[in-house]
């Protein structure tokens, strides 16, 4: 439990590995034979070159088939864990340049410094809009509300990985004019997003914007649930009168996902790729000794977050370096356990 605590200090989610229900543990301790498997599989890949398996180590564990898995069962104990966007490598750069380019306003990336970070003020309005900041004290990370957020994302992941709809909507008003309500998990992820931007080489940032990242992978977005009435119309109750402030959830969805693929792109980029590779091992190492199998799948999820999405696709990533294959060593002997 300390090591754990310690591990995780910055991260809003540890609560979550002791937190689980009763129903919630017995569904994600059946993860694990799944996820071992898939680990193994990708030790008996046929050779390829480095550059084949940089390209192809997100998305080749997607379908149920590589396992071998022939039901719908199997399929979906899987992609709790283990899902990635399925769109291809091509559609998943041109969409984190997509998002660079949103935030930044410049085109494919040129004079863009990631380590310099970004001004709060120099973000696109239609991804980031809620300024002036002091004006929204509910979406920035500050002393007063710190804990605050990091009790909301525990809850808000929770009841994803519950199974649960999320209900719970924050009014707001833009500067513009426009109102509306947007999703609870709108403010950590937000704040998180934003402050990690800010400062992409502070690693303690990086940490705290893990539980986001979450949300860009395909298994865990998938059981993403909210409680409104018509998405397609944007109208979240009839009852109360509430509209989402976008015009329709894909609305919603799509400036989200822009703003998420651009931490992607920075992190790639940013981040102190050691620091990353010892972060990775840690918490492999972690899961390899927690000995329950509902804790052990949670921090397992939370390695492969981090492994698939940004320490494979870094620009430092070199799958035949000491990192890369100490990590794939760790990766090995979850896989045998």
């Amino acid at each position: 439990m300390k090591k754990l605590q310690n591990l995780f200090r910055t991260l809003a989610t540890v609560a979550l590995v002791f937190s689980l229900s009763t129903a919630a543990h017995a569904q994600f301790g059946n993860i694990l034979k799944t996820a071992k498997q898939s680990v193994k599989m990708k030790a008996q890949r046929a050779k390829a070159t480095a550059r084949d398996k940089k390209n192809s180590i997100v998305f080749e564990h997607t379908t149920g088939a590589v396992l071998g898995a022939t039901n719908d069962a199997g399929d979906k104990v899987y992609g709790a864990i283990n899902g990635i966007m399925n769109k291809g490598n091509d559609a998943i750069r041109k969409a984190k340049q997509g998002a660079i380019d949103a935030i930044t306003g410049k085109k494919n990336g040129s004079g863009v410094n990631f380590s310099k970070g970004f001004k709060y003020k120099d973000l696109d309005e239609n991804i980031f809009p809620y300024r002036p900041a002091e004006n929204y004290p509910d979406f920035f990370s500050s002393a007063a509300n710190n804990e605050q957020l990091d009790q909301t994302c525990t809850a808000v992941v929770t009841a994803v990985l519950e199974g649960k709809t999320i209900d719970q909507f924050v009014n707001v008003t833009l500067k513009d004019g426009r109102q509306g309500v947007v999703p609870i998990d709108e403010t950590f992820r937000h704040a998180y997003c934003a402050e990690f931007l800010n400062s992409p080489t502070d690693f303690e940032k990086f940490k705290k914007v893990v539980p986001v990242l979450m949300f860009c992978n395909r298994g865990f977005y998938e059981r993403v649930k909210y409680a409104i009435d018509n998405p397609q119309k944007g109208i979240v109750s009839v009852s109360k009168g509430q509209l989402l402030l976008w015009p329709s959830k894909d609305e919603m969805d799509d400036a989200r996902y822009k703003r998420e693929t651009a931490v992607l792109e920075v992190a790639c980029n940013a981040v102190d790729y050691n620091k990353l590779y010892e972060f990775l091992r840690e918490t492999y190492d972690l899961a390899i000794s927690t000995p329950d199998p509902s804790d052990k799948a949670m921090v397992y999820m939370m390695a492969e977050t981090v492994y698939n999405q940004v320490f494979t696709q870094h620009a430092d990533y070199d799958a035949a370096g000491q990192p890369a294959r100490q990590i794939d060593l760790v990766r090995a002997r979850f896989a045998q356990q």
